[in-house]
């Protein structure tokens, strides 16, 4: 885990404490010290945050099913979104969650085109979303939802859940 720390400054005496940056992101200019901040700074634990994507594939379609005969998949077979996501997936401050969770809502196309629309976040960080929407965005094509023999667009939720700062479980609903 990166510690971080800030810099206060008063009148030619500066001290150090540890709070928000590493000794890497600091940087001596005219005698002065100055913090350039990391762009995955987690802001502080929240209880619920939702937030809301543009997902382009939402303005083309004229049905969107919720439940189909044949969900989409990723991949081969029912495990792989799982290793994919606990390979590739950032996020900022999972070391500090306890118990929490994200919920990506996602849209995939009938031509197998994944796009996330609204992701959802429960005992996390604020600003702990990390790269989990750009994951999935371009994850590649998908397994697309059937319906009777058509392919068919198809809502679907991926939920990561996290204990102990450690991705345990990803499910789909």
């Amino acid at each position: 885990m990166k510690k971080y720390q800030s810099i206060l400054c008063f009148i030619g005496v500066c001290s150090i404490a540890l709070t928000a940056c590493s000794n890497d992101q600091l940087r001596e200019t005219e005698a002065w010290l100055t913090w350039d901040p990391p762009l995955d700074i987690c802001s502080g634990p929240i209880e619920r945050d939702q937030v809301s994507y543009t997902c382009s594939i939402l303005d083309t379609l004229e049905e969107i099913y919720l439940s189909v005969d044949h969900m989409p998949q990723y991949g081969a077979s029912e495990g792989d979104l799982e290793a994919y996501i606990r390979a590739n997936a950032e996020i900022c401050g999972i070391e500090e969650i306890f118990d929490g969770h994200f919920i990506i809502h996602t849209v995939v196309s009938r031509h197998g085109a994944p796009c996330v629309y609204l992701l959802s976040a429960e005992d996390v960080f604020e600003d702990s979303k990390g790269n989990l929407v750009d994951l999935i965005n371009n994850s590649g094509t998908w397994r697309p939802g059937k319906s009777g023999n058509d392919f068919v667009d198809v809502t679907y939720a991926i939920v990561i859940e996290i204990k102990q700062g450690a991705i345990v479980e990803v499910t789909s609903l």
